[in-house]
């Protein structure tokens, strides 16, 4: 899962929506760009809402803390919605 982690990443470092990109196992995060004001209700909470996954903003930082039991096809799932998300911002 670690090198999952590791591709995704990899793959949004040219996204101008994220910044500040870590991994560290089987934990990603990122700061989503917004032009809001940090918070809970910042549009970034609300957009991953609205796409039905499962995830923790922590007012424009988004944690990936997918469980070990996840499989292949459902962590496809959050990163294809996070994509989603990054271009709904």
């Amino acid at each position: 899962m670690e090198a999952k982690h590791l591709q995704f990443v990899e793959k949004q470092q040219d996204n101008p929506n994220v910044e500040n990109l870590r991994v560290t196992g089987t934990i990603a995060a990122m700061n989503i760009v917004s032009t809001q004001e940090s918070g809970y209700l910042n549009k970034v909470g609300l957009v991953i809402r609205e796409k039905g996954l499962l995830l923790r903003p922590l007012e424009n930082v988004l944690y990936i803390m997918a469980p070990y039991c996840i499989t292949n096809g459902e962590l496809s799932e959050v990163y294809q919605g996070i994509i989603s998300i990054l271009e709904a911002i």
